[in-house]
């Protein structure tokens, strides 16, 4: 081999290794973003439960975009997060001495698309409309749509229906 045709394979096995390494890189940059994004929702889920069961719903809607849409099943459509925030201080209003007792939702997927990440789940929960009250029951599906809005992860969509709703449980 002349000296031309091994600097020839040199310089072309440099371009080689420079194009699979800046391709290597950039999948764990990928994946590194993933697990980050990933990370965030499962905070804004932990968030969710942790604020229901306090019973903090207003701090909820923190979690929420401007433009957040709630879709309840047998409801009037929740546009923004100012129009939320009413609807926690009616159902506070409602029942001032309401608690959940539990709230379990069980995240199927996640999926990320541009900016955006869709979850499905499913869920349980029982709450008391007053101490000593009967104990009731649901059971649903879930299906939230979070938006990345200046690099923060917030609720932009959900939509929920539950069956057995307010069942009485024995105590």
């Amino acid at each position: 081999m002349t000296h031309r045709s091994t600097r020839l394979v040199a310089c072309a096995l440099v371009a080689l290794t420079a194009c699979f390494l800046k391709g290597a890189c950039s999948w764990a940059k990928k994946t590194d973003t993933h697990k980050q994004d990933l990370a965030a929702i499962k905070e804004l889920n932990r968030l969710d439960v942790a604020m229901t069961l306090s019973g903090n719903q207003l701090a909820l809607a923190e979690l929420c975009t401007d433009d957040v849409v709630g879709l309840g099943q047998g409801e009037e459509a929740v546009i923004g997060k100012q129009a939320l925030r009413e609807v926690y201080k009616r159902t506070k209003a409602a029942h001032p001495e309401g608690r959940v007792l539990s709230y379990v939702p069980e995240i199927k997927d996640v999926t990320f698309a541009d900016g955006w990440a869709i979850e499905w789940a499913t869920f349980t929960g029982s709450w008391v409309d007053a101490p000593g009250g009967a104990v009731k029951q649901t059971r649903g599906k879930l299906l939230r749509v979070y938006k990345k809005e200046n690099g923060v992860w917030k609720l932009a969509r959900a939509m929920w229906n539950t069956s057995e709703q307010g069942a009485d449980v024995p105590h």
